[in-house]
C-alpha cells in the first residue's frame, strides 16, 4: 500500500514538473483573484500557507496578496513527526523540512 502511494506521488510530481512555469504562474494568479473575492478571505485575519516546491503551484502571488491585505500568515512546520502551523514573520529564517 505505501509503495503504491509513493509511486503515485512520484508520478504526480513528474507531471507537475512538465507544466511550463509561465502557465503555472498564470494559474496561480487566477486562483488568487478568485480567492481574494471570496467573503471568507475578506473576513480572515489569519491564513495558513505553504511555500511551493518541486513543481507545485507557485504560492508567491498568494503570499503577496495576504501580506498586502495585512493578514497574518502561518506555515506548516514538522516537529517530532507531527505538523503544526506557526506564525511566519518576514524576518524569520526558513529551514526546509
Amino acid at each position: 500500500m505505501l509503495q503504491d502511494k509513493a509511486s503515485h506521488r512520484a508520478a504526480l510530481r513528474a507531471l507537475r514538473r512538465q507544466i511550463p512555469a509561465t502557465h503555472a504562474a498564470a494559474c496561480a494568479e487566477r486562483a488568487v483573484k478568485a480567492l481574494v473575492s471570496d467573503p471568507a478571505w475578506k473576513r480572515a485575519q489569519t491564513v495558513g500557507v505553504y511555500l511551493d516546491r518541486d513543481g507545485e503551484m507557485p504560492s508567491q502571488a498568494f503570499v503577496q496578496a495576504a501580506r498586502s491585505a495585512g493578514k497574518s500568515l502561518y506555515l506548516p512546520v514538522v516537529r517530532d513527526d507531527s505538523a503544526v502551523f506557526l506564525l511566519w514573520n518576514t524576518e524569520d529564517k526558513l529551514i526546509p523540512n
